[in-house]
């Protein structure tokens, strides 16, 4: 005979009561901590430009929609970004550039 599988039968399970528990303890809890890179300089490349940033972002294979990469941008608020008509990869956010 087949039982049926109902929301309070998986609530009643001793594993669902478990993994409840570890979950409101903060015993079992995931990370979505976001992975920064700063530009600190308006210059076209190195240390702290936006190229590096994003090169540095697209290397990590780390990004997921629950852990994102940011790269931090201190510009002026008259600033202009262009993808050159290519497909959206990100979105501004109070001064973040979030790639995804």
């Amino acid at each position: 005979m087949k039982r049926l599988l109902t929301l309070r039968s998986v609530l009643q399970h001793p594993a669902s009561r478990l993994a409840g528990l570890l979950l409101s303890s903060g015993l079992l809890a995931f990370s979505t901590q976001a992975t920064t890179y700063p530009v600190t300089t308006t210059a076209n490349a190195g240390a702290g430009s936006l190229r590096p940033a994003i090169l540095d972002a697209n290397a990590d294979a780390s990004a997921t929609a629950a852990n994102p990469h940011v790269v931090t941008c201190p510009l002026p608020t008259s600033s202009t970004s262009s993808g050159g008509k290519a497909s959206r990869c990100g979105w501004l956010q109070n001064g973040s550039i979030t790639i995804l």
